[in-house]
């Protein structure tokens, strides 16, 4: 009797398929969940940022241009206890928008900073991007800005 279960070949067969399925199973749940396992933590970096950006605000509380472009900047961080990279200063007037002028460095959760910075001839307007600095050292602006009409 003993021969017999050993040599029933189509017993064997259904138990080597068996495994065969699982195996490809095991491997198939493997697969997806490497897939969605990245995915998910490519997204929560940019969720990390996005808080940071929304916890960060700062604006520009006085500004003045003369003539020549020289610009003198108040600073004011109004919420956020993470540092920042710093802040893109964009001038501009009623007809020329300047190009961004990078102002390095931290300002403190209720900090105020004053800049002098060299903007646009005559201008009337100053936007106020704030920047991360990400693990490489890059600047990674903010979405979004405050504006500031004088």
């Amino acid at each position: 009797m003993r021969n017999k279960i050993y040599n029933d070949k189509r017993a064997m067969s259904a138990i080597v398929t068996t495994v065969i399925i699982v195996a490809l199973a095991l491997v198939a749940i493997g697969i997806v969940w490497a897939v969605i396992n990245n995915i998910l933590n490519e997204s929560s970096g940019d969720v990390d940022f996005s808080q940071k950006c929304i916890d960060s605000i700062v604006s520009a509380t006085s500004a003045s241009c003369n003539s020549t472009g020289g610009c003198n900047v108040t600073l004011e961080r109004t919420s956020g206890s993470i540092d920042i990279g710093g802040v893109k200063l964009i001038f501009s007037n009623s007809t020329t928008k300047g190009s961004a002028q990078t102002i390095e460095g931290n300002i403190a959760e209720f900090g105020v900073k004053s800049v002098t910075s060299v903007g646009v001839a005559n201008a009337t307007k100053v936007e106020v991007v704030t920047y991360f600095e990400d693990d490489a050292g890059l600047a990674k602006n903010c979405p979004g800005s405050t504006t500031y009409n004088f």
